[in-house]
Order: C-alpha cells, then structure tokens, then sequence
C-alpha cells in the first residue's frame, strides 16, 4: 500500500476536507474516507476535541479513496443520531480527477484505493470508540483534514477553525481511554445529573441555581461510603491532558453543542461542568454543608501528593473558567482584547509553540485573523515580535511589556521586553500590578462591558505611546521619563513548605522596623531593631501597609485600600513588634472569615509572592520582582499604567536597557511623574530596549 497524498484545497470554494468514519467495532482496522466540502453548504457534521499524545508513537488507520479516475459525489441522504451525523450507506457515484496521488495498484479493490496513514494512539483510540456498528459517521479532525506536512495549509486552515467549531453539529470531547478509576468518575459525574441536574438536558447553557433542595440530595453523595473513591476518582479525571490543552477553548467555547467521552462512558458537557460546580463551588459556598462538606474534602484532599494537588488545583481552576467562558460565549460575544485572553490562557500546554499566539485569534475582538495572518513559515520569536507589534500599534498602551519573563529566564535570546506568550511555568509574577478586563460577574460570565473598566493605575495619566519604533535588531525605542534609582532592596520574603504540603508567606520583621522613626526611610538605608520602647510614625507607617498591598484590596480595584487595614495592621504590629508576619495557607484559603486583617494577609499573600519591598534614592518606598538590584533605574514609559525597572546594558557605545519588569512605586502610580513633567522638573527621552 502506498502513502495518502493530499489533495489541495479549491481556494475560490472555501472548503475544507472531512471524514467520512466507517462502522466498525473492536480491533477491527479503522478506516475513513477524505472529502473536501465548502463551508458554505457542509453536511452535518461533527468535530473532534481531543489530545495528540506522543507523536513518535503512532499506529496506521486505513484512508479508502477512489481510483485515480473517480471523485466521490457526496450522498445526500444524511440523517441525525444519538450517536451524531450519520450517512447512509449509499454506494458513491465517480467522476474523473480528484485524487492527485499516485498510488499501488495492488490495493486496488475495483471501487477503492487502501493508503495507510499514521495517527497518534490516542487518535486511533478516539476513532475507534465513535465509529458505530452499522453506519458511516462524518467528523472533522485537525490532525487528518489538515496537511500537517504544508506549512501555507496549516495556515490557511487554522483561520477557518472558528467557522468549523461553530458549524458543527456538535462537538465530540475526547478525554482518552479508562484508566484506573476514570469510571468512577464518570459514573459519579451521571449519579449527580441523574438526581440533581437533569433539567440541564432541556437548556444546556443554563448553569444551575443551588438552594436548599440540593441540600439532602448532596449530604446523600458525600456521606456515602463510596463517595471517597469517586470523589478520588473525579480528581483524577481532571487532571488529564485535555484540560491544560490550549487548542480545547475554542473548541468549547465556539461550538454550540459539546459531549464528553471516556473510555465507553459519556456524559454532557453541561452536567459534567455543572457536576463541577456543584461539588466544589456551590457546596463550598453554603454555611449549611460547610463544616460537614470540608471536613470531607481536606481528608480526601490532603491525602493526595503535592503534586497532584498543584496539578488539580491548576486544572480545576482553568476548567470553571473555560466553562464560564463557553456560557458567556453562548449569551454574547465578549469584547476580548488579544493581551487578556493571552494572559488568561497563559500556562495551557501546546505542540507548536507559535499556537500561543495563533490558537486564540478566533476569540479576540481586537486583533484576528484578519489583522494578523496565521503563517506557520515564521519561527516562534518573529511571530511574538508580530503579535506584540501589533497589539502596541493599535492600542497605543504598552502594558504588554510588564508581560515579558526576564527575571525568570535569566536569558535574552528573546528581547528583554518581548513576553513568552508559551510560558507554562509562570513563576516571575508578571503583571502583578495590572489590572484584567477578564473579569467574571457575579453570574460567573465574562464582563461585557471593557470600556466601563478602568486602568487600576495612571502611572502615565493617560499618556499614550505614540512614538514606538521598533528596530531591525530587536530593539524597541519608545518615549519615557527616568524618576530615580534603587537604592536598597530589603531582605526578601520567603515561602516554607509545610508538613502538609502548604506553602506559608514569612514576610520579615525588619520590613515593619521602617515603621519607627529611628529607622525612617527617609533618613537611613539600613533598618535595624525595633527598640521596645519605640513609638509608630504614622506616616511612615501609613506607608508601609499601603505599599505592601500595593495600596488596592484586589488586584482589580481602582480604589486606593480602606485605612481598616492599617488599622487592623497597626494592632498586630504593636503586639508583635519582633516577630515576622507569617501567612499560613489556610488563613488566606478560608471562606468563612471576614476579617480585615485577614484580607490583608490574603492581600500581601498575592502582591509578596513575587515581589520584594525596595526603596529608592528619593525616599520613596516600592515593590518589584525579587531580581532586581541597587541603581536599576524606575522609569515611566509613556503608554504604561504602571512604573517599570530598567538596567543599562554595560560596555555598548549605545546607551540600551534591559526591562527588569513592572513595578509598584508609593507616590508615583497617579501621574505624579507626569506633572512634574509638565512643570519641566523631568525630561521625556527616547528609551532604547533591547
């Protein structure tokens, strides 16, 4: 048998290619047939959503093509299943050219042509569990429709992915084979529809209400003796690969009709995403279940390994999210900009790493495919440099920059102010201090409305960069106003791991010694001891709280903190004049408490993780990533709501920088710098990057 030719596309029909599914069962060779079909007038149609797996482990399917001399006539008698688009078996009508292949004449059967073509083994899994016994099935797959071979086609396809998810009579989820105890977790995720969320079936995008009624059905799960294994069962299914895929939110999110499959189990999309809500939302959410329910869940939970709860947490997270954002999806189309769904998506895993940027363009309402073409001939760095241009050139606002990784790659094969939009890792802590139009309302559905959220700083009171230059060797040259320098970054806080696997904050005692009037900020450089009979400057400690929290009670608020946090600071303080400031995991986790004080932990909890306090040369105390160091220079870039840290690159004849990161500056987060501008006391220069 000969290797599968593709055949190419009709530009001026718009088509796409499908795949006609056999009936087969068991081990019995999969087989498919390729057609090409325009999008205008597809047949019904389904689409798969699954995992590669291993590319070097792959297994041969069968594709059956007409003899040379033949094209298949689509059959116009289709009918719809529970099992999906099906074709009846009519024998197809040919005519001449459509296969440009060369094949064996030996597998010449008379009416088909056998090529053999390599899939992964989870593709093969997957085809092999959506086949039917008795009737062809018509889906479409990324890895088979598409010539994976030919760059242009690549290209040329992924455009048209938005219009093949939302065509789509539904959308086939595929999670992988059973393992383990992946049954029980179905079996559980059925049991919780079958009692609770059966009117799901009736209106799929309506996410469910939790009142009392749900109250003795849900004691009657958690109580249960087998409710652990599944339970178990269930965190385990959530960290499979398809849930960190990135290629997935489209996939759900476009697509109006969504089923999941594992092993021979299924279930709804929306009772699965619902079965989700219901166990570690809604329940945790109500004070009638909260000590029964938790009690149950920190057994099971704190039992597994760290991690597998790092890996859960992750996953559970990004799931309620992606689901979220399909409802809102559903209701409206979101105003989402390229830069926040990039943020949002940052982390999801990918083959290709240039799909960080192309994967989510059909989602953005700012920048799409039309505006940034999909080419898969540009290496990854070109098409970041691209992606970035152009969200700078039509925004004017270079917040984009306090995206880019510098600290934690301690490498420059990419420019210092470029971001990795594939970074999985994400522990430098980029972009703490911006604000995210990717917020969820109260109804857990994507804000609609992005010109009613303001900027949570005016570093730049506005000021736009219009003056962005962007050189042939990297460089990016803009307009920007040099403040100060660093003069002092404090003893760092540190992370300790716990018995349990937690991660507590110590935040050190000598941050709070600047809080004295013997230790001031504005007299000395090296803090020491509180003596114990030493009084608070209220000022300078007024300082301090609202540095520490970046002086917002959230990371999306525009208002300055409330003074109850210095308050409630103060009196720990006074109580604890020599101890360190620790953050236990479960404070900031705790649901029930409304403490203030403990806000402010929660607070310094998501602003310290990685950031240090500094001080600069002008008195003024800050906060900014763990790497930098003494005489980095704080800069205002024009077009960026927030300061950022630069370091001059030694020994060049050019005067260039380094972008170390964002940074949070007391007293200059309000266009304070561009006042002074205005008065002539700071000069706008052009500001090379490299």
């Amino acid at each position: 048998m000969s290797q599968y030719q593709y055949r190419h596309f009709d530009s001026a029909k718009q088509e796409i290619r499908l795949l006609i599914l056999h009936p087969g069962g068991g081990e019995a060779m999969v087989e498919v047939e390729i057609v090409h079909h325009s999008l205008a007038d597809c047949p019904a149609y389904e689409a798969l959503s699954y995992v590669w797996g291993d590319p070097t482990v792959t297994e041969d399917i069968h594709i059956l093509a007409p003899p040379p001399a033949a094209q298949i006539i689509w059959p116009t008698e289709t009918q719809e299943t529970i099992q999906g688009p099906t074709i009846e078996p009519i024998v197809p009508e040919h005519h001449s050219g459509d296969v440009a292949a060369s094949a064996d004449d030996s597998s010449h059967d008379g009416s088909h042509i056998t090529y053999i073509f390599k899939v992964t083994t989870n593709l093969k899994s997957a085809l092999q569990h959506l086949r039917t016994p008795t009737k062809p099935r018509v889906i479409w797959v990324e890895a088979i429709c598409i010539n994976q071979q030919d760059d242009a086609e690549r290209g040329h396809q992924v455009r048209k992915m938005d219009q093949i998810y939302r065509n789509c009579s539904q959308v086939c989820i595929w999670l992988g084979d059973a393992e383990e105890d992946s049954d029980l977790a179905m079996e559980l995720i059925n049991s919780i529809t079958e009692s609770c969320l059966a009117p799901m079936r009736d209106n799929p995008h309506k996410e469910i209400t939790f009142d009392s009624t749900f109250v003795p059905v849900f004691e009657q799960f958690y109580k249960d003796k087998k409710f652990a294994c599944h339970f178990r069962a269930l965190l385990s299914l959530i960290i499979r690969p398809w849930f960190s895929r990135l290629w997935i939110v489209q996939e759900v999110v476009l697509s109006t009709s969504k089923i999941i499959l594992c092993g021979n189990h299924q279930a709804d999309w929306a009772c699965f995403f619902n079965t989700f809500l219901f166990l570690f939302l809604h329940a945790k959410e109500k004070s009638m279940l909260e000590a029964s329910y938790r009690t149950s869940f920190e057994i099971i939970f704190h039992q597994l390994p760290l991690t597998v709860k790092e890996r859960w947490r992750r996953s559970i997270g990004m799931f309620l999210r992606l689901g979220a954002m399909a409802i809102s999806w559903y209701d409206y189309s979101p105003p989402i900009v390229l830069r926040e769904a990039l943020l949002e998506l940052r982390g999801r895993s990918m083959t290709d790493k240039r799909n960080a940027v192309y994967a989510i363009l059909s989602l953005t309402s700012d920048i799409t495919p039309v505006d940034l073409d999909i080419n898969y001939r540009l290496d990854r760095l070109e098409v970041f440099k691209i992606a970035t241009r152009k969200m700078i050139e039509q925004s004017r606002c270079l917040d984009i920059l306090c995206d880019a990784c510098t600290c934690m790659h301690g490498e420059y094969t990419f420019p210092s102010w470029l971001p990795r939009f594939d970074d999985q890792a994400l522990p430098c802590g980029c972009g703490s201090f911006l604000g995210s139009t990717f917020t969820f309302n109260s109804s857990r559905k994507l804000s609609d409305n992005t010109s009613a959220i303001k900027p949570v700083y005016f570093a730049s009171q506005g000021r736009t960069a219009e003056a962005v230059i962007f050189g042939e060797d990297g460089q990016l040259i803009t307009d920007g106003i040099f403040v100060d320098r660093i003069l002092v970054v404090m003893q760092r806080s540190t992370w300790t791991g716990l018995p349990n696997d937690e991660t507590e904050l110590t935040v050190p005692k000598e941050w709070f010694s600047l809080a004295y009037p013997a230790n001031s900020f504005r007299k000395t450089t090296h803090p020491h001891e509180t003596p114990d009979g030493s009084e608070l400057d209220s000022q300078n400690f007024e300082v301090l709280w609202r540095t520490m929290m970046a002086n917002r009670d959230s990371p999306t608020s525009c208002e300055p903190a409330a003074s109850q946090y210095g308050e409630e600071a103060q009196q720990w303080l006074l109580e604890h004049k020599q101890c360190d400031l620790v953050i236990p995991p479960k404070e900031v986790f705790a649901r029930n408490s409304h403490s203030t004080f403990l806000k402010f932990k929660r607070r310094l909890y998501d602003t310290l993780q990685k950031n240090t306090l500094i001080a600069i040369e002008s008195g003024l105390l800050g906060l900014a990533r763990g790497c930098v160091a003494p005489g980095d220079q704080v800069c205002i870039l024009l077009g960026c709501s927030v300061p950022t840290i630069l370091r001059q690159v030694p020994n060049i004849e050019r005067e260039e920088y380094i972008l170390i990161g964002e940074s949070y500056i007391h007293g200059m987060m309000d266009g304070e710098a561009i006042d002074k501008l205005d008065k002539g006391e700071y000069k706008l220069q052009k500001i090379t990057l490299v």
